[in-house]
């Protein structure tokens, strides 16, 4: 009874911070089969950033850790603003209000709406702010759930990006 009472309370308290990160492959696989459609109904797929490193970023417009990390995901567009570098938002918001979010708080990079969530579900999203880094041939490094990993990310797109030259 203890230890089904501390696993709860742990699980809660990783929640609460915005997730766990409970490990993923680190060997490389192919990525996923991201596309879907921008606020303005343009077609977005991961397949068109081929030749870059993506940092494919699921949050949303009501999620407090997501929009916590928007200033890191900014300095990370512009330290990056001259290397083969992108990030790819797939907002779990239907398309109004992630339209109206992004009229108030304009974000340099493209973003799906997924209001069904349905890529989330295709994706085993179970929390956001969830990250996956996508390398320059379309493999997927890493995946991360929860903000708390966000320096780890930054070492890995900077690890990504090396293995280029």
């Amino acid at each position: 009874m203890i230890r089904s009472t501390m696993f709860v309370g742990f699980s809660l308290f990783c929640l609460f911070l915005g997730g766990c990160d409970f490990g993923s492959p680190t060997t490389k696989t192919q990525s996923p089969h991201i596309v879907g459609e921008g606020v303005d109904g343009e077609i977005i797929r991961l397949s068109d950033f081929k030749g870059k490193v993506v940092l494919v970023d699921f949050w949303a417009t009501w999620c407090g850790p997501c929009k916590a990390l928007e200033p890191r995901e900014r300095a990370l567009k512009q330290m990056y603003k001259d290397r083969p570098f992108e990030i790819l938002g797939v907002a779990l918001d239907s398309k109004d209000r992630l339209k109206s979010y992004l009229e108030k708080n304009p974000l340099p990079w493209p973003n799906i709406v997924d209001g069904s969530q349905s890529l989330s579900k295709q994706f085993d999203v179970a929390a956001v702010p969830t990250f996956m880094l996508i390398d320059a041939q379309g493999n997927l490094i890493k995946t991360w759930t929860g903000g708390q990993n966000f320096d780890q990310i930054e070492r890995a797109i900077e690890k990504a990006l090396n293995e280029l030259n």
